[in-house]
């Protein structure tokens, strides 16, 4: 998969309507999608610019190399998993598997879209994943992915460095067109959605993979 880099404007105002979150408390913010705060320019964007805190009740300001055009009739929930994914193709490109064969310990959104790629851009190799949790486990295996149990006390390998967001906005234009072409593969890993309020308001942990919020 090639990557276009198309850079907009240096900073643009972003109006979040949509959040994809780590669905587990506290959450962990993977991306969003909004409008332009000035009401021009086209229908909604993808973010992939996570700043350092969540938009305080002003609009999210971002490179203009971050954010891309949400293609008409994806769904917006969807889009959202299109930031992360932009860092998953980076880090894929940028450290590919050896031959054969890839290990993801623990099966959170960043791996489970890292999953996708591989199964994309190398459908022969095969992706073992070490997971506790029933519905991460339940996700891979729905992927072909070769389940491995895991002690939830053990020490866990240390994850890959992660891939910085400058890095990811040339496979923006990419992650868009993976999400809205193939919308199947993305689907069960938004697992629930809440307004902003409920968002606030959860204390529980679940063992899903990503959540949407509504703003």
């Amino acid at each position: 998969m090639g990557h276009q880099h198309r850079c907009g404007p240096a900073t643009v105002a972003i109006d979040v309507r949509w959040t994809a979150v780590a669905d587990r408390h506290p959450a962990t913010t993977y991306g969003w999608v909004g409008h332009l705060a000035s009401g021009e320019g086209p229908g909604a964007l993808v973010v992939a610019a996570p700043p350092a805190g969540e938009p305080a009740g002003g609009p999210l300001m971002v490179p203009g190399c971050a954010v891309q055009p949400v293609p008409a009739g994806l769904d917006p929930a969807l889009a959202c998993l299109a930031a992360p994914l932009a860092g998953a193709l980076a880090a894929v490109s940028a450290a590919p598997p050896g031959p054969g064969e890839a290990w993801l310990h623990g099966y959170d959104l960043a791996a489970a879209l890292t999953h996708q790629v591989l199964a994309r851009q190398l459908p022969a190799i095969e992706v073992h994943v070490v997971e506790h949790r029933r519905v991460p486990r339940l996700v891979a295996a729905a992927f072909d992915g070769r389940l491995h149990a895991a002690d939830p006390d053990a020490a866990v390998p240390p994850a890959p460095p992660a891939v910085p967001a400058a890095a990811a906005h040339p496979f923006l234009a990419d992650a868009v067109a993976f999400v809205s072409a193939e919308s199947w593969r993305f689907r069960p890993l938004v697992t629930r959605s809440f307004s902003a309020a409920e968002a606030k308001a959860r204390t529980d942990a679940d063992e899903g993979l990503a959540a949407v919020v509504l703003s």
